[in-house]
């Protein structure tokens, strides 16, 4: 009966970590698209690993970007500076794995414009994010987009639509 009961309050704690875990990545990734659209930089690459990749199509065109400098640079560049407080980031329906210290999430990315009749839509893509566990909290290893249309289904895991159980 002791057995039992230790197996299933172990069972229980790893739930709870795990929705723990979820609940600290969606903090992430909602700090990511604030620091995004406020121009907070500095704050943003402290989000990735060292070693962190940013990788997205932009225009049709795929650009990579290894380490927190590299990342700092592409978002410092006059395309990303012209989306500054006018554009909002819109990340939706993500579905999160947590093994261990890694983790995995895929959903979609819309990007707002904003123009002096209101508001479009100017993105929708599939975004797949990689996250560890560093020093006790989550940060990004890895994101990678793709424009709807462009290939993007290529992000998403096959077993991802699959109910479990």
């Amino acid at each position: 009966m002791v057995t039992n009961a230790a197996s299933k309050l172990a069972a229980l704690e790893e739930k709870v970590q795990e929705l723990a875990d979820k609940e600290e990545i969606r903090d992430l990734l909602a700090r990511y698209s604030f620091c995004c659209d406020l121009n907070r930089n500095e704050d943003l690459v402290n989000l990735f690993t060292e070693d962190g990749v940013f990788a997205t199509d932009t225009e049709g065109v795929w650009s990579s970007h290894k380490g927190r400098p590299a990342i700092m640079k592409y978002f410092n560049l006059p395309l990303h500076q012209e989306l500054v407080f006018k554009s909002q980031h819109l990340l939706l329906d993500n579905v999160i794995t947590v093994n261990g210290n890694k983790a995995t999430a895929v959903g979609y990315i819309l990007l707002t414009d904003k123009w002096v009749g209101g508001y479009d839509i100017f993105r929708c893509a599939i975004r797949s994010w990689a996250f560890q566990r560093v020093n006790g909290h989550w940060l990004i290893k890895d994101a990678k987009s793709v424009a709807m249309g462009n290939g993007c289904e290529k992000l998403v895991p096959k077993d991802l639509t699959k109910i479990e159980g």
